[in-house]
């Protein structure tokens, strides 16, 4: 190579670096399902004699997601200084830009019944497209739990 070519040379480099790396944002993005919203409502529902509690889940995920999840962790103080705690999740989602509401089902994973007051509720939305990149919208709050 001689000394004359290589301003040409890392010319074409660094011309070619700045082109790629102005595209992998762009790619990235467009990987990803374009928008998602979760929200908890106000209040769950008792099943099973405490067994469990029903979360209803106020989303909107765009239609260019193939899929999508919801995933709750409870948490609830209950008489007698004990503490019910449960994970639950649904694969009841629908994408299509429009607000939805669906139930997660929570049992009780220590075997102490969750009770009438307030629970504290953690958890995600997950949207995914055909490919598994995915997007989250966190869920965080307190809800208070009521019999039927």
């Amino acid at each position: 190579m001689s000394i004359r070519s290589l301003p040409r040379r890392l010319t074409v480099a660094v011309g070619l670096g700045l082109a790629l790396s102005a595209a992998a944002p762009a790619l990235s993005a467009a990987a990803e399902p374009t928008s998602v919203t979760a929200r908890l409502t106000e209040s769950a529902t008792l099943i099973a004699k405490g067994g469990a509690v029903q979360i209803p889940v106020v989303y909107t995920c765009s239609p260019d997601a193939s899929w999508g999840g919801i995933d709750l962790f409870v948490t609830e103080r209950v008489p007698g200084l004990r503490t019910a705690e449960g994970w639950g999740s649904t694969f009841d989602v629908i994408c299509d830009g429009s607000q939805h509401t669906t139930a997660v089902t929570v049992p009780s994973s220590n075997g102490i019944a969750f009770h009438t007051g307030a629970a504290v509720v953690q958890g995600s939305l997950h949207a995914c497209d055909q490919d598994g990149y995915c997007t989250y919208a966190p869920l965080a709050g307190t809800v208070q739990v009521k019999k039927k």
